[in-house]
């Protein structure tokens, strides 16, 4: 089949399309009449704009306070805010020193701790005599971490890794 042989647009007859959807409908035998659009608007409010002014119902009216009753009384409430204490584990922790009142992180050096000595005990009961059992003593993980404050050098805390605090 050659170009000429197709047929174009123009050629091809017009589509049936559907009705318009603004046209009305005879209503039908058996049917009630589908009720008016739209919502009345309430008195005592101006119409909005691009809609038929409607006519609306009475506007509800509150109920009066009971006659003996206490009328409500508002109290000022204030606002504590509680902070937490920091929690020491290995890592620097950002706080305010007691001693010299500097902020910024404290300085934290790895020391032998209760954890230690008692890896290395049961290390020399179960046979490793020759120096075996000192080498808890040279691993981090098992040391005891104490913070000081970086500006005074002052102690703050002693984060014991045996007793977790």
């Amino acid at each position: 089949m050659t170009n000429l042989d197709k047929p174009t647009d123009s050629q091809q007859p017009p589509q049936q399309g559907y009705p318009p959807q603004d046209q009305q409908y005879p209503p039908q035998q058996g049917y009630a009449q589908p009720p008016p659009q739209g919502y009345p608007p309430q008195q005592g409010y101006p119409p909005q704009q691009g809609y038929p002014p409607q006519q609306g119902y009475p506007p509800q009216q509150g109920y009066p306070p009971p006659q003996g009753a206490p009328q409500p009384q508002y109290m000022a409430q204030n606002v504590v805010v509680v902070q937490s204490a920091p929690k020491f584990l290995e890592v620097p922790v950002d706080i305010t020193c007691g001693h010299c009142n500097a902020r910024g992180p404290t300085k934290t050096e790895y020391v032998v701790g209760s954890m230690c000595w008692l890896i290395c005990a049961l290390l020399l009961i179960c046979g490793c005599w020759l120096g075996c059992c000192l080498i808890p003593l040279a691993i981090d993980s098992l040391k005891d971490v104490e913070h000081s404050c970086s500006s005074c050098k002052a102690k703050i805390h002693r984060f014991d890794r045996l007793a977790g605090k």
